[in-house]
């Protein structure tokens, strides 16, 4: 929230768009493993993968 002071005195800073900073980073490689940069995304159940999208973006 742009402007308001936090205890300190500080404004505090607008909350960054997150989603426009990773995306771009986000695909498959080419066992169709999604990734986020070199990262395997990985989930309880194991690797997240899908099956036909080989070195693709995750959007």
């Amino acid at each position: 929230m742009h402007g308001i002071q936090n205890s300190h005195g500080r404004l505090l800073i607008q909350k960054k768009k997150i989603w426009e900073q990773v995306q771009p980073h986000l695909g498959t490689d080419d066992s169709c493993i999604a990734a986020l940069g070199m990262h395997t995304m990985r989930t309880t159940d194991g690797v997240v993968v899908c099956r036909s999208l080989k070195n693709a973006r995750i959007s």
